[in-house]
Formats: structure tokens, C-alpha cells, sequence
């Protein structure tokens, strides 16, 4: 979610360089869900990969609430090149700053960066993301501190992810697991699958995924929902019964076996269209599939949209699909349940965990078209118009949102800090 805010950009030696006004600790009510003997409130830096639209409410809450820097490695993600650098950098009221314009960095750049991140701001905790060279030189570096510094790595791998972890990766994995002080993941799955893995215990592990806040997006919704009925009206498809995807259009994201599956649910109905939101290489591909088969005049592609645009498609949807054959999380699982909307998700999704109840939507092997296609007919029978969902506002269906990361995040970073007392 992007919001416009921030004061204007700097440059110097190493990139742009973004400080916010500093902003003390505040007292936060999450904190009132941590035990009270675990709470600590320590001053973190954090490195991340790149700017990134799911950790604008995450980092900005955390903000509020104890002292952070954030230093990103590069402007953005580089599975997504739509985004607006600009509106993206503006959203993140936290302190931060950007180490490279052009790429990833060497090895001895983002050592040197760490190291001067780590004089000027002197943190008590250190997060690095995934099992990289950021986390290798965390380590290092805590190691040689001692506890005047405690490292925390953040993993966003599913358990799907870790289990099939094998040679030098899985070997670094198990290391770097082993030395930090406490460990986040997306889910307790993946933190389960990972504590037996590196033979850890149980409660050095927090659970942090993307979620987001749900009054935003919904606002977001109905900032969009005028346009999105007038594209509907263009389209002819007010009345009719709607499927979304969002995703980008790349091999990983599978959503061809959502048009072949479409294909075979729908093809004698008239009243179900397919709506795929995103932008990728297989566009061209993808387009050519759906106009082969008989649901051609049914299937429309949107290209990239922006946030509201996105939310917007989700609230007037009667179903989403997520079909990736890889998929670290899958934001779009918890956006869809936030707009009321339920999703049929592939179980290689890490966001698979979040559909525990058929009312939420139904878990299937990416590879399974047949099966994608029986689901698609078994929630026809609930899906409503375009209009009639636009008019009624669909009620939330519960989920984690960033509340419930906030919380994870202090409780991982109190632990790292030595505010567990045993």
C-alpha cells in the first residue's frame, strides 16, 4: 500500500540516502499482547533486499513503535520492474536508505555498508533476509561483537522450500539458523519445519510474513471501485460472475492451468469470466491459449494495474486463484480474504496455511488442472455479479494482518536482545 509522505531525497557516495524524521518509541497495544517478561524494545537495523509494496505497512508500524533503520540493498525487487520507485520510496516513513542504484552489490560493498551502518546507528539488533551474503557477514559480525549485538534472519521460505533444501544451500541453511539468536519465518509451518531441520528449539523461532493492514486496503478498494465498474462496463461484464488473478505472468505463476481449468469449468456458461490482472513475458503466450479454446470472448487481460486498481478487482470478485507451482508466500491470498473474497490456492504457496476453512477457499496441487477445475464448479454456485458485489461490500473474511506481524517482529528482535528472561 503506497501512501506519498517523506522528505525529498539526498545523494552521496554509496546511492540515495532517505532519512525520516526520527520518531520515538511509542507505547504500541500490540506490545500488550507479548508476555510481559519478554518484552524488550531495542533499537534494530534491518537489511533488506530491496524496496518492496508489502513491507511499506510492516516497517512503518515498526517505526512507530521502537527505533529502526532499514537499509536496502537495491531500489526494487527485481521480480517486478512496474513499480513506481518514487511513490514506493515515499511510503516508507522509516528511517532508511538505499545502498546501490544499479543492482546488487559486491560482496565487499555491502560489507564495508553493513559496517558503517552498524557504527553510525549502533543497534542492539541486526535482521537480515533469507540465507545470504547479508546474513553470512551478520553472523560474522555478531559473532565477533558477542552479545553487544544480537542477529536475527528472516526467511520467507515455505516449508515446501525447506524441505526440498539440499547440498551447500542446505549446509549454510543449518549454519546460519544455528548462530543466530532467534529466527523469523513466514508461517509456523515453515518455523516448525526449519527448528527440526537445524535441530533447534522451538521458541527461538517468531512467525513475520506480509500481511498487510486491512482499513487501508479496503479504502484502497473503494478509492478504485468507480473505475474498475466502468472498465467492467466496457467489458460487459456488470452483471456477470467474476474470477481474478493477480499475478505476474511468468513460468513459477502457473496461470495457464487457471485458463486451462477455466476453460473446462466454464465452457458452457456464459455468466463466468476470467479476469487476469498483471504483466509478465508469457503475456503474449497466455493470450494465445485463452483464444484457442471456448472461452475466448471470456478470458480479459488487464496488464499491470496499481494497488487501489488491484484491491478494487479483488472486492468484486467471487473467487480468487492462485495457482504457482513456486511461491515463497503470496501476498494476494490474505489481500483476497481481507476484500471478502475467497481463494483457491496451490499448496506450493507458503499463503496456503492461511486457508484452514472452506469458507476461505480450497488448497490443491499446482499440478492438478482437473482438480483446479472441480473446485472452480464447486464455488460456482455462490458466486454473485460484478454489481451486486460492488453494492454490498463484502465483509472481511479473518486473517493474519500486520498487527499480527508487528507482534511477531518485537517478540523475535526482544528475544535477540536478551529480553527473554528464562
Amino acid at each position: 500500500m503506497l501512501h506519498r509522505s517523506g522528505r525529498a531525497s539526498k545523494q552521496n557516495g554509496t546511492g540515495v540516502e532517505r532519512d525520516s524524521s526520527q520518531r520515538k518509541p511509542g507505547r504500541h497495544g500490540i506490545v500488550k499482547n507479548l508476555p510481559r517478561r519478554s518484552i524488550c524494545i531495542p533499537s534494530v537495523l534491518i537489511v533488506h533486499p530491496a524496496m518492496a509494496p508489502y513491507r511499506v505497512d510492516l516497517f512503518n508500524a515498526l517505526a512507530d513503535l521502537l527505533p529502526l533503520r532499514v537499509l536496502f540493498v537495491q531500489p526494487l525487487p527485481g521480480y517486478d520492474a512496474n513499480f513506481d520507485r518514487r511513490a514506493l520510496q515515499d511510503a516508507f516513513r522509516c528511517d532508511h536508505a538505499l545502498l546501490s542504484e544499479r543492482g546488487a552489490p559486491s560482496t565487499v560493498t555491502l560489507a564495508r555498508r553493513m559496517s558503517k551502518e552498524l557504527q553510525r546507528f549502533r543497534p542492539a539488533v541486526l535482521v537480515t533476509h533469507e540465507f545470504s551474503r547479508a546474513s553470512v557477514l551478520a553472523s560474522l559480525i555478531a559473532r565477533v561483537q558477542g552479545r553487544r549485538l544480537g542477529h536475527v534472519v528472516w526467511t520467507t521460505k515455505n516449508p515446501h522450500e525447506i524441505a526440498a533444501t539440499r547440498g551447500i544451500r542446505l549446509t549454510a541453511m543449518r549454519w546460519l539458523t544455528g548462530t543466530a539468536a532467534a529466527i523469523m519465518t513466514y508461517s509456523a509451518e515453515s518455523a516448525d519445519r526449519l527448528a527440526g531441520l537445524a535441530h533447534m528449539p522451538r521458541d527461538l523461532f517468531f512467525v513475520c510474513a506480509n500481511h498487510q493492514d486491512p482499513i487501508g486496503l479496503r479504502n484502497l478498494a473503494a478509492q478504485s471501485l468507480p473505475a474498475v465498474l466502468a472498465k467492467c462496463q466496457q467489458l460487459d461484464i456488470t452483471h456477470r460472475r467474476v474470477v481474478v488473478v493477480v499475478s505476474r505472468l511468468a513460468p513459477e505463476k502457473n496461470v495457464s492451468a487457471t485458463i486451462a481449468a477455466f476453460q473446462q469449468a466454464f465452457a458452457d456458461d456464459d455468466e463466468v469470466r476470467l479476469v487476469i490482472v498483471g504483466e509478465g513475458p508469457l503475456r503474449g503466450t497466455l493470450e494465445t491459449a485463452a483464444a484457442a479454446g471456448p472461452c475466448r470472448e471470456r478470458i480479459h487481460f488487464l496488464g499491470h494495474q496499481d494497488t487501489p486498481v488491484v484491491q478494487a478487482w479483488l472486492a468484486v470478485a467471487s473467487l480468487s486463484v492462485l495457482a504457482s507451482t513456486h511461491e515463497p508466500y503470496g501476498a494476494v491470498v490474505g489481500e483476497s480474504l481481507i476484500q471478502g473474497t475467497p481463494v483457491v490456492c496451490s499448496e506450493a504457496a507458503g499463503a496456503a496455511s492461511l486457508i484452514d476453512s472452506q469458507f476461505k477457499g480450497a488448497v490443491f496441487p499446482p499440478g492438478r488442472i482437473d482438480l483446479l477445475a472441480s473446485l472452480l464448479q464447486t464455488y460456482r454456485p455462490a458466486f454473485a455479479a460484478v454489481e451486486q458485489l460492488a453494492a454490498q461490500r463484502k465483509p472481511s473474511i479473518p486473517a493474519p494482518t500486520v498487527d499480527n506481524d508487528v507482534t511477531g517482529f518485537v517478540a523475535a528482535v526482544s528475544r535477540a536482545a536478551g529480553g527473554r528472561h528464562d
